[in-house]
């Protein structure tokens, strides 16, 4: 059934992102499905969403690690349903809310660590700079922004 495994969206102009982080010799995640959780829970965050103006599908619902993708991806949407239980069961709608936290999520990384390495639309990053570390850092200043202690 369709509905049952929907595809995530991302916008066009991230696929060279999620391109070299995610795959070759400068990968450092495993696959697409954990940057776009990052991406979500970056979004969520942030608590701003934004569709995907030119998307295209990146992986299904399937492709993803059933013990810390989906219930991170299926925690943002009920708490953007404002925590109605009947989003659990609906990972179409589940992922159409994660798609839009997604791109928000981009687009503060780009924003705010990705930017100076963009070249013709292709992240292009230098071996010394420790990518994994920076966006760490980036995530923990995030977090602690939003926190209240």
């Amino acid at each position: 059934m369709p509905d049952d495994n929907p595809m995530a969206y991302i916008d066009k102009k991230w696929k060279g992102v999620y391109d070299t982080l995610c795959k070759g010799e400068s990968a450092i995640f495993d696959q697409m499905t954990n940057l776009f959780t990052l991406c979500v829970a970056i979004g969520h965050l942030l608590e701003k969403t934004k569709t995907p103006a030119n998307r295209e599908g990146i992986f299904r619902w399937s492709n993803m690690h059933s013990e810390t993708d989906i219930p991170i991806l299926t925690a943002v949407a009920w708490d953007h349903r404002e925590r109605n239980m009947d989003i659990l069961s609906r990972n179409r709608e589940i992922m159409e809310i994660a798609c839009t936290f997604a791109e928000t999520g981009m687009q503060y990384l780009y924003d705010n660590l990705l930017e100076d390495f963009m070249e013709n639309g292709q992240l292009d990053i230098p071996k010394k700079f420790n990518v994994e570390f920076a966006l760490a850092q980036e995530v923990e200043g995030l977090r602690q922004r939003q926190s209240i202690f």
